[in-house]
């Protein structure tokens, strides 16, 4: 998530073939969350506040 654009702008996710986790700040740091199937809704949580991510 390196465009400011997409910051804090996640609301659904589909990971294929890993897993991701999301952060609530930059530099993957902050509350995070792992999804490891397809997630319509990452929840509260997550849902448009994720600034970075990580493909496991």
């Amino acid at each position: 998530m390196s465009s400011p654009n997409r910051a804090d702008r996640t609301t659904s996710v589909i990971p294929v073939a890993c897993w991701i986790e999301l952060w609530a700040d930059p530099h993957q740091t902050g509350t995070h969350q792992e999804y490891r199937d397809s997630t319509p809704y990452v929840g509260d949580a997550m849902n448009d506040r994720a600034s970075s991510y990580a493909l496991l």
